[in-house]
């Protein structure tokens, strides 16, 4: 009776420690607090939620708390510029590249860098 207590406590510890594997791997690339908490937001629905910030080295209220702050004055200026940088894109039929869709903005009175129009047209995948 006691090998098979044992043997189903090994088993289950066996399976806690590949889930905590595939967290880790899954999760490699972010270094960032922001970046662990939106791959917890992600992920929760298949691990738990105790586990994965355990795994990730953060706190379950550090989490918590990164759910209901509000959004940045970055993030909301980079929505909006998104939009503007779509219009341009479709309005130049796919050709314009990140010189022409900068001009494009600077003449609609936006103050934007160019390399932040750079960075916004590669994370929405315009090329």
């Amino acid at each position: 009776m006691a090998e098979r207590e044992e043997l189903a406590r090994l088993r289950k510890e066996n399976r806690i420690l590949q889930e905590e594997r595939e967290i880790l791997r899954k999760a490699a690339a972010g270094e960032r607090a922001a970046v662990r908490f939106q791959f917890i937001a992600v992920e929760k629905a298949h691990h738990a939620l105790g586990r994965l910030c355990r795994c990730l080295r953060v706190t379950r209220s550090g989490f918590h708390a990164w759910l209901k702050r509000p959004e940045s004055a970055r993030v909301k200026r980079d929505r909006h510029l998104k939009v503007l940088v779509h219009a341009s894109f479709a309005a130049s039929k796919g050709r314009y590249g990140s010189p022409r869709i900068h001009e494009d903005l600077l003449e609609q009175d936006e103050r934007v860098s160019r390399k932040r129009v750079i960075r916004l047209m590669q994370e929405e995948q315009l090329s």
